[in-house]
């Protein structure tokens, strides 16, 4: 059947001829030089459109990009090297050297729940690190535009974070910088593959003995350990699980539990008194005590009582269910055309539940 109906298609649009086979309109009364790119390296391998940025972020700006080779759709990440800055709560930290550490860890992981990175080129100005594509937008928006989501995909989609985030850990790499923003989906429905990506703050310290100390993060999501503790005593990677029971309140509630960013000096002081509310904040998705309980065990202010990655796999909230999630992460790589992974390779430590 032949529809005359006229669509009219903005720049950048992408038009879907069968399963990933993509189109890419340019607007070139809008976009006149779409690849405003100095850097010869770039512009001979890569197409990098200048209009409608993916994203922004405090030293880098996010663009699409096409492999010419391979008409690969990917994310641009440039970063000027003269602006780079950690950010922390103390100020702003110049360091070009945040800039090889994230590609230096990147380059070294593969997972179906990170973001994987292709190629890095760098010119005398700029970094441009092509990264995986993800279309589905961040898991933020998602849970805002629909009205916040049932228990059981909420398990499905933290059951996926956990599997990046000891991923990360059993190869000595803290995140430090988990959040909602920082989760894209594969596609805006229901039991898409979540993937992990901003590496910005990852750290890798040369032993698991190493004690972290740069105070960064987003501050909503800062372990009371990173605000507030004793000069040269530091942090471990417990901070991320910290900010996991974040997150999964967050999910599970459409609230943050110690506040918005707006107001840092209030959430401070309500992170490091662990001052939240269980009890009236969940509105019409009431959690099963089960996932309260996960929470709670997220959100102790004592990193070394803190729940590990290893034990909330373990945790009845997700282990009563895991046959079920087992089979649901398969089915979810194989519409991703991504190889089933071997669940008896990936042992959890039941003796290596608190935080080191």
């Amino acid at each position: 059947m032949i529809h005359n109906r006229k669509i009219f298609l903005e720049d950048r649009a992408e038009i879907e001829i069968k399963p990933d086979t993509f189109f890419v309109f340019r607007d070139l009364a809008q976009d006149r030089n779409p690849s405003k790119v100095e850097c010869e390296a770039v512009e001979k391998r890569y197409h990098v459109f200048n209009s409608k940025e993916l994203g922004t972020g405090t030293f880098a700006i996010v663009k699409l990009a096409i492999d010419k080779e391979t008409g690969e759709r990917l994310a641009c990440k440039m970063v000027a090297i003269t602006k780079v800055r950690l950010a922390t709560p103390g100020g702003n930290v110049a360091s070009a050297q945040a800039i090889q550490q994230e590609i230096s860890i990147l380059k070294q992981i593969t997972h179906p729940n990170i973001v994987q990175i292709k190629d890095v080129i760098q010119s005398p100005t700029t970094v441009y690190i092509f990264l995986t594509r993800v279309m589905g937008g961040e898991l933020f928006d998602y849970i805002n535009n629909n009205g916040g989501i049932p228990e059981h995909e909420a398990k499905f989609i933290f059951y996926q974070v956990l599997r990046a985030v000891r991923y990360l850990h059993r190869r000595n790499i803290t995140h430090r910088d988990l959040k909602l923003e920082n989760l894209l989906l594969e596609s805006a429905v229901p039991f898409s593959r979540i993937m992990l990506t901003d590496f910005g703050l990852a750290k890798m310290p040369a032993s698991t003995l190493e004690r972290m100390q740069t105070k960064c993060g987003t501050v909503v999501y800062l372990a009371p350990e990173i605000i507030d503790s004793p000069p040269g005593t530091g942090y471990s990677k417990s901070v991320d699980c910290w900010s996991l029971g974040v997150l999964l309140y967050t999910i599970l509630s459409g609230q943050m539990p110690f506040g918005n960013v707006d107001n840092p000096s209030v959430v401070s002081k309500a992170i490091k008194s662990t001052t939240f509310s269980m009890e009236g904040q969940w509105g019409t998705r009431d959690p099963t005590p089960e996932a309260r309980d996960l929470v709670l065990k997220l959100l102790n202010v004592n990193a070394k009582e803190r729940l590990t990655v290893e034990g909330a796999l373990l945790h009845p909230w997700i282990a009563k269910q895991k046959e079920t999630l087992d089979k649901l992460y398969v089915k979810m790589l194989r519409k991703s055309h991504l190889p089933a992974p071997s669940f008896q390779s990936e042992p959890i430590k039941a003796d290596a539940l608190k935080a080191k």
